[in-house]
């Protein structure tokens, strides 16, 4: 009974990293994101009196075909102008959200939003897609969101609270969403195989005959060859069902969770269900572990060739030590070794630069020896930083490195006036 005991414990409490957390976060916030900018351009026509369906006509659908109480009901015979300042601060807050500011506030009003918007018009939440991001979003709100990869940290590193590598976290709020989304395969598995259409086989075959879902074409082979119709339809039942209790098995976890990826990315090529693949798809995060993250940086650092980096920066200047704290805190590769020019050791890992050159610019060095001053440092960081992959075509537009230089200069010029790190005022 101890042994039972302990690892009852080890489940629930034992702190665990908070990487797969923190991606969730990034990731659920996207997807809300996304769905408040698909509802925004056409608010009135499903939220407003002069809508589709009015507040009352609402309240008699829930109470006919829904059960359970409903208490909040911000959008309850709202008006146009309150409807645009309501999806204003929804959407502002599902940015913060994903970049992790304010995180916990943030997540809260996001689930605040969710819940109003689910309560006011149900047409619109015909998937279940709803209710995933809104119970993922409680969840979140629970947890430590803001443990990793989120600006709170990244204030509470220029603060000296915390280092580079993020806290572990007791990782009893993310359980409950596995567990949750366990259940929710478990339950739409009992529930399909009572169905006599998913007992006999031939469930897929009306699923891909529905024009109202249509999307892309399946090919016939697929949508009208009886066997094959009887191979997907029972292959969806068993996917549904690993997941609901065969993803707990060590051993099997990232096989059933490779099998779900492929019956969601199925089911958004041929049906027409907005977010609803993705939703699941994400919810899978939870189950993926620290390792599993490093397994895939370095893949990918692998298959797109990206090389390491050697950065020399004059460790005298608390301006420039400031700067490599957001640098140290986007470089989720691990690409960027940081030599303090001032520390002769750590300048001799870097013979093609002197110091008397790392005073007056950080210079980055490649492997082969090829030295980057000034802004040309900040592109090669850029181009390792997944963060900023965005800007990096930018900063090779002719014009903007003559651009950045000049601005790197002013910089290099002024940095004792500059603001630094709050880590640093206290030091000093």
């Amino acid at each position: 009974m101890n042994h039972i005991f302990r690892d009852w414990r080890r489940f629930w409490f034992r702190p665990t990293p908070s990487g797969p957390l923190g991606l969730f976060r990034i990731v659920m916030g996207l997807l809300v994101l996304v769905n408040a900018c698909i509802l925004f351009p056409e608010r009135g026509v499903w939220f407003s009196e002069h809508g589709v369906l009015t507040s009352n006509e609402a309240a008699i659908y829930q109470a006919n075909y829904t059960s359970g109480p409903r208490v909040i009901h911000l959008l309850r015979n709202a008006g146009d102008e309150w409807l645009t300042a309501f999806f204003v601060i929804f959407i502002l807050a599902s940015i913060c959200m994903t970049v992790g500011l304010w995180t916990r506030p943030s997540i809260f009003l996001v689930a605040l939003g969710l819940n109003a918007i689910h309560n006011r018009n149900p047409i619109v939440n015909t998937t279940g897609g709803d209710c995933v991001m809104l119970v993922m979003t409680i969840y979140l709100m629970l947890a430590p969101s803001d443990a990793s990869c989120s600006l709170d940290r990244l204030w509470r590193v220029l603060k000296g609270r915390e280092g580079r590598i993020a806290p572990r976290v007791t990782p009893w709020a993310q359980r409950i969403m596995q567990l949750q989304l366990s259940l929710v395969y478990a339950c739409t598995f009992i529930g399909k195989v009572q169905g006599k259409a998913w007992a006999n086989g031939t469930a897929i075959y009306y699923l891909l005959h529905l024009p109202e879902f249509y999307r892309f074409p399946t090919p016939r082979i697929f949508s009208e060859n009886m066997l094959m119709i009887n191979v997907m339809t029972y292959s969806a039942l068993g996917i549904e069902m690993t997941l609901a209790w065969l993803v707990w098995v060590p051993r099997l976890r990232l096989y059933v969770l490779a099998a779900g990826v492929l019956l969601h990315l199925s089911i958004e090529y041929t049906m027409n269900i907005p977010l609803f693949s993705f939703l699941m798809i994400a919810s899978y995060i939870p189950f993926l572990t620290q390792d599993d993250l490093t397994h895939f940086q370095n893949w990918l650092v692998r298959t797109i060739r990206l090389t390491p980096l050697r950065l020399v920066y004059d460790g005298e200047c608390d301006f420039c030590r400031s700067a490599l704290l957001f640098v140290r805190f986007f470089d989720v590769f691990g690409l960027v070794e940081f030599l303090d020019s001032r520390d002769p050791a750590q300048l001799a890992l870097a013979p093609e630069v002197s110091a008397k050159d790392a005073e007056l610019a950080a210079i980055a060095v490649s492997p082969k020896g090829r030295t980057y001053p000034g802004f040309f440092a900040f592109r090669e960081i850029v181009r390792r930083t997944p963060a900023f992959w965005l800007l990096t075509p930018f900063l090779y537009i002719p014009g903007v490195p003559q651009a950045g230089q000049s601005v790197y200069k002013w910089v290099t010029e002024n940095r004792s006036r500059l603001p630094v790190a709050p880590r640093y005022k206290v030091k000093a």
